[in-house]
């Protein structure tokens, strides 16, 4: 036998009732990585020749290989037991920490000692516990970032004290701020969405219960929350109207999860980033044309109105089914306008939005008419042989073919000379007759717009 101990007036139970033993040797033995176990064997007082044995199992951290029962011989058992786990208190409690173990019902058990101190082995606190209290101590006023060592055995009301168990240890979580950033378009947006921290869980195995765990409701962790390193949290990304969740990153970039919830362990510089998307249609409204106007095919300029969650990117319109061009903009579009050359008759415009994320509004459409507008004269004219006649009257005829046809009425057999202009300006001949007569411009089309007029001549 090694590491042999003496330990007088510890008492046997036999058939209920208690009586001194003479002598105990123990020693410990190691069951397995996980177990140690101390045996010991008792001399009974009246029964000289029975040597009966006993022992204490200990169990460390997560382990789950449990010795149970009475293994041993003769009349005289002494279980003095006690495994012990250790949690800590809920996340926010950051200087406590709580030691559990299971209930011993062995009559011989009077209550546990707690060891605990800064060094491995060299244990400067104890505290006592009556086997009736209770089955965990709460131990408080931990220096964060520090390391602990525990250990307990069981002792009876005689004051005998059983061997110590494994020694477990725990270090008190330090702080550090954690860097978490919402992002939209790879910079930080945080009107895109928001963080909840959801539920953060503990559990641990306790002998002879199972697995316990422990809840409770984080808050959402913003950029600078200190955090308990090694602790493991839960981050939710909830996105805000108009946008969407698209994929929890690290600080370099590098995709952790594409799903909202974030399971991590605090680390030193964590940095996290949720990153959204933009998801809302923009909008835009055509003020100019309205539906069914009718305008003169004078200059013409259509305005409207754009608007996004985020930012217009740019407007683009057409005109009669014409190329898709971009419409301009004084003030980041939330105006726009856009010059048209129509065409006589009807007009059909169309206009679009697109935002900073490629979201397309829905296509405007507007239909109005257009109107030559003929402006009639009577020149008098001093050049010789030309004299002043009858004032003439245009009166527009028809536009078919892509030609304009116009009525000259005025003195019966006077002749008329018939001027055309782009800009009012220079005015050139393009048929002489006699009144009355229809004119037909065959070259109409070739021109954004022409203005008539009529010169008599004698």
């Amino acid at each position: 036998m090694r590491d042999m101990k003496r330990v007088n007036r510890i008492f046997c139970v036999v058939g209920g009732s208690s009586f001194p033993c003479r002598t105990i040797f123990c020693w410990t033995q190691t069951i397995n990585e996980c177990v140690t176990r101390t045996i010991c064997l008792v001399k009974n007082q009246l029964r000289k020749s029975n040597w009966c044995g006993f022992y204490v199992a200990h169990l460390k951290m997560n382990c789950r290989d449990i010795l149970s029962g009475f293994r041993g011989s003769g009349i005289c058992s002494l279980f003095l037991g006690v495994l012990i786990s250790i949690m800590p208190t809920l996340c926010y409690a950051k200087k406590n920490v709580i030691l559990s173990w299971s209930p011993n019902k062995d009559p011989i058990v009077a209550g546990f000692n707690i060891y605990y101190g800064g060094i491995s082995g060299v244990y400067t606190n104890k505290t006592s516990i009556s086997v009736t209290a209770s089955t965990s101590l709460n131990i408080s006023n931990l220096l964060m970032g520090n390391t602990y060592y525990f250990a307990a055995s069981t002792y009876s009301d005689a004051g005998a004290e059983s061997a110590l168990s494994s020694e477990i240890s725990y270090t008190v979580p330090m702080p550090m701020p954690l860097s978490v950033q919402v992002f939209g378009h790879g910079v930080p947006n945080p009107k895109w969405g928001w963080l909840s921290g959801g539920f953060t869980s503990t559990s641990i195995w306790i002998p002879g219960y199972g697995i316990y765990t422990t809840s409770t409701w984080a808050p959402g962790y913003t950029n600078g929350t200190l955090l308990d390193v090694n602790e493991n949290y839960t981050l939710t990304a909830v996105a805000n109207p108009g946008f969407a969740f698209a994929n929890w990153s690290d600080g370099n970039g590098n995709v952790l999860t594409n799903g909202p919830t974030l399971c991590f362990t605090m680390t030193t510089n964590l940095a996290l980033v949720a990153n959204f998307i933009d998801v809302q249609k923009p909008t835009l409204s055509i003020v100019s044309p309205t539906p069914n106007q009718q305008v003169t095919n004078g200059p013409f300029t259509a305005t409207g109105k754009a608007n996004d969650n985020v930012s217009i990117a740019s407007v683009f319109y057409s005109l009669n089914g014409s190329p898709w061009t971009n419409a301009t903009t004084a003030n980041n579009w939330t105006n726009w306008s856009a010059a048209l050359a129509l065409t006589p008759g009807n007009n059909t415009l169309q206009a679009y939005a697109v935002d900073t994320s490629g979201n397309l509004s829905a296509t405007n459409t507007v239909s109005f008419e257009c109107t030559m507008q003929i402006i009639s004269s009577a020149i008098s004219s001093s050049v010789e042989p030309i004299t002043i006649g009858a004032p003439a009257v245009l009166s527009p005829a028809s536009f078919t073919s892509d030609q304009f046809a116009l009525e000259v009425s005025g003195t019966t057999n006077s002749q008329y000379v018939v001027q055309a202009s782009t800009d009012l300006v220079n005015w050139i001949s393009v048929q002489t007759n006699k009144a009355p007569f229809t004119f037909v411009d065959t070259n109409a089309s070739q021109f954004n717009q022409r203005f008539y007029r009529t010169v008599s001549v004698q």
